[in-house]
């Protein structure tokens, strides 16, 4: 998908993004279409997916759901304001934004439903979302930027 989009809109996407394309395109190299870009990034949103169950998994078992709410507010925040700040940029679709557009209601909703029955303070809420979101990019892309590689060779190969 992203190949097809990237090939429709090319031309746009140089004016705007000259040097850094989206969606590290430019960490599969200059002729990423036949490098399965799409499985890559469905691939890491799995991993993030698995990520955040088994992150949900514990603290349902442990019975602590700061670290669950911090990365709920950072997903919130992050992903649908770099979805958002795409689709503003290049006045058009982008992919990501309709599945930011689907999930915003129910996050929000879940968000909302979270903040009445756990009662963190705000503080206690900014820093537990600044150090779990920290911590989650600095570890967990650092981890799926090196599994790039990986996956580049299996889905190529496939």
């Amino acid at each position: 998908m992203i190949e097809v989009w990237y090939k429709r809109n090319e031309t746009k996407i140089n004016q705007l993004c000259p040097t850094r394309k989206p969606f590290g395109l430019e960490k599969f190299g200059s002729d990423f279409r036949n490098k399965s870009v799409t499985a890559n990034i469905a691939f890491g949103i799995l991993t993030e997916v698995i990520f955040f169950g088994v992150m949900s998994i514990l603290s349902v078992v442990f019975e602590y759901y700061l670290i669950w709410y911090a990365a709920l507010i950072g997903s919130l925040i992050i992903s649908n304001l770099i979805h958002f700040r795409d689709f503003i940029k290049f006045k058009q679709y982008t992919p990501g934004i309709l599945t930011t557009i689907i999930f915003l209601i129910p996050m929000v909703w879940i968000f909302y439903q979270s903040t009445i029955i756990l009662d963190y303070g705000i503080l206690e809420i900014i820093i537990a979302t600044l150090l779990v979101n920290v911590l989650m990019m600095v570890i967990v892309f650092q981890v799926l930027h090196r599994l790039m590689n990986v996956t580049k060779k299996l889905f190529r190969e496939s």
